[in-house]
C-alpha cells in the first residue's frame, strides 16, 4: 500500500514541476520511506572563481555599467550559468547550497582581509547583515 501511495506521489510531483529524483524523494519523505542521501559533492573550481570578489571586481571594471542593476543582472546571470553548469542548485536548501555559501563567505572575507586590514569592521557588520538575510531564506543556516 505504501509503495502505490509512493508511486503515486512521484507521478503528482513529477506532473507539478520536479525533477524524477526529487520526486521520488519528496514521495517517500510525505509517505515515511526511507530516502537515500547522497553525500554532498564539493563545490567546483569554476563556480567557486566565477563566484569570487575578484571575478565580481573584473566584471564590474571590464565596462561602464548604464545602472548598477544591469550589472547584478550580469553577476547575478553569470553566477546562475556556472551554477547550473556544476548542478548546483542555489535556491535549494541542501548540503551543496550550504557548502557554496559558507565557501563564497570566506573567501570573500578572506579578499577583504588581503586588500584592506580594516575590513575586520565593516566585514562583521556586512556579514552580520548577509546572515540575516540568509536566516530568512536558509533559516536552519542563520
Amino acid at each position: 500500500m505504501r509503495e502505490a501511495i509512493t508511486q503515486a506521489l512521484t507521478r503528482y510531483y513529477t506532473h507539478h514541476g520536479a525533477s524524477a529524483s526529487m520526486a521520488k524523494t519528496k514521495a517517500n519523505l510525505a509517505t515515511g520511506m526511507e530516502v537515500k542521501r547522497s553525500k554532498p559533492r564539493p563545490v567546483p573550481a569554476e563556480l567557486q572563481q566565477v563566484n569570487s570578489i575578484k571575478a565580481a571586481i573584473a566584471l564590474t571594471t571590464s565596462k561602464i555599467w548604464k545602472t548598477g542593476r544591469d550589472l547584478k543582472i550580469a553577476l547575478d546571470q553569470r553566477i546562475n550559468a556556472a551554477a547550473k553548469a556544476a548542478k548546483i542548485d542555489l535556491a535549494a536548501q541542501n548540503a551543496e547550497t550550504r557548502r557554496h555559501l559558507i565557501s563564497t563567505a570566506l573567501s570573500d572575507a578572506r579578499a577583504a582581509l588581503v586588500s584592506n586590514a580594516n575590513a575586520v569592521g565593516w566585514y562583521d557588520k556586512t556579514v552580520t547583515k548577509a546572515l540575516d538575510i540568509v536566516a530568512t531564506i536558509h533559516p536552519d543556516d542563520g
